[in-house]
């Protein structure tokens, strides 16, 4: 068979316009980005020798959410008076004389862990029975109305409940790494 350099050069010639009209036919398909071109012939390239498409990212930890204070002063008085433990026991056919021994233990305990954490005061310095007045522009949280409720404040009526509010807060902040949905850990004794 007798190849000359004109048979080379016929086909380097077509191969060339090949080449052209398919880069023509890609800018026309990508609007012009030429890097669209070069990303879709990479992923074409790693679909040919079966590379992974996306390189998978180890996640990042999670730093633990704090979930206020009102949780962590929830798990204070489950650390300092066993209240959450109290509060969840099934008490349900004990007798009297259990359950009055053990708030008899927590109260004080739980007593002394809101005043160390929380200055509380009552919402109204009135006497409990007394006639109050609660105006126009009341606090809705300060107050709760109930009875026969006209429309519109002014209300005056009998204060059945001084209400409590906190004064000041002093309950600490999440330790590092603590897991604020925590109240109380697991206890686990090894022997």
């Amino acid at each position: 068979m007798d190849l000359n350099l004109d048979h080379f050069k016929g086909a380097g010639i077509a191969l060339g316009i090949l080449i052209a009209l398919k880069v023509a036919v890609l800018l026309v398909l990508s609007k012009g980005a030429i890097g669209r071109i070069f990303s879709a012939i990479s992923l074409y390239w790693k679909a040919l020798t079966g590379q992974e498409f996306v390189r998978a990212e180890p996640k990042p930890k999670e730093a633990p959410i704090d979930h206020g204070p009102q949780l962590r002063l929830l798990g204070l008085l489950q650390r300092d008076a066993s209240l959450v433990d109290f509060l969840m026991e099934d008490i349900t056919g004990v007798e009297d004389g259990p359950i009055a021994a053990a708030v008899r233990d927590i109260q004080p305990k739980a007593r002394l862990a809101l005043k160390k954490y929380l200055e509380i005061g009552p919402c109204l310095d009135q006497k409990e029975g007394a006639q109050v007045e609660v105006s126009v522009g009341y606090h809705p949280s300060q107050y709760r109305i109930t009875g026969n409720v006209p429309p519109q404040a002014p209300y005056r009526g009998e204060l059945t409940h001084r209400g409590w509010k906190a004064n000041k807060v002093s309950i600490p902040p999440l330790a590092q790494g603590e897991d604020g949905l925590i109240l109380a850990p697991a206890e686990v004794e090894v022997s």
